[in-house]
């Protein structure tokens, strides 16, 4: 890549602290610099903003050892901030009482219920946010989706950035799946799904470069 805008992130090493003007200097940078250490800096390449800093001071002669481990302290951070799930722990949602009560409802009824943490989404007429203390992890936070009828149908997880659930553990379980798979003639994006064979449980999964991503999951009444 020979435009760093066109990155995700960028990783910048340094011995002077970044000023956060990645996008607006001109000219290298004429601060004097003693090395016997190393400032590590991720940055969002389209804002400019430090996203996350660290640095080591070592010494001259240990450099080198300074970035390794500056780089191990931020992947040992982004794992601990990360959520694996397992396929348990995706379909232990699919009996959750606080939501299986809104079963058929209309969104109206549904709002109109005393259940706290119901509300409408302002992006989609047929969606509900939901949230209740007492789902498994995985779905404490869910959409409840409702279909042309105006019933709801189900609910919905949309997974995030942190969330991460080995397909291959799907796939070791196949006897409890059906597979399907296919590239989104809208974005090209290359698609799997497993869904459960009773056809209550969809887990969608998207290819991003050589990996399966987990991108949402959804729940059939």
């Amino acid at each position: 890549m020979t435009d760093p805008k066109q990155a995700d992130l960028l990783f910048m090493f340094s011995a002077n602290p970044y000023l956060g003007d990645y996008l607006t200097r001109k000219g290298p940078d004429t601060r004097p610099v003693r090395i016997n250490g190393t400032i590590m800096t991720v940055i969002d390449p389209h804002t400019g903003e430090e996203l996350w800093t660290d640095s080591r001071t070592w010494g001259s002669l240990r450099v080198a050892g300074a970035t390794r481990a500056l780089i191990e302290e931020l992947r040992t951070e982004l794992e601990s901030e990360a959520r694996k799930w397992t396929v348990e722990d995706v379909l232990s949602c699919s009996e959750t009482p606080a939501y299986q009560a809104f079963a058929f409802l209309t969104p109206d009824a549904a709002l109109a219920t005393s259940v706290a943490g119901v509300s409408r989404m302002e992006d989609s007429p047929v969606r509900l946010r939901i949230g209740s203390p007492s789902a498994p992890d995985f779905c404490r936070r869910a959409q409840l989706v409702a279909s042309s009828n105006d019933k709801i149908t189900g609910f919905e997880v949309v997974a995030s950035e942190a969330d991460s659930l080995d397909v291959d553990d799907v796939l070791e379980q196949a006897d409890r799946f059906q597979f399907t798979s296919g590239k989104d003639p809208g974005s090209q994006t290359v698609y799997f799904t497993a869904q459960t064979r009773d056809r209550k449980v969809a887990i969608d999964f998207e290819l991003r470069g050589h990996r399966m991503i987990l991108t949402r999951v959804r729940y059939a009444y």
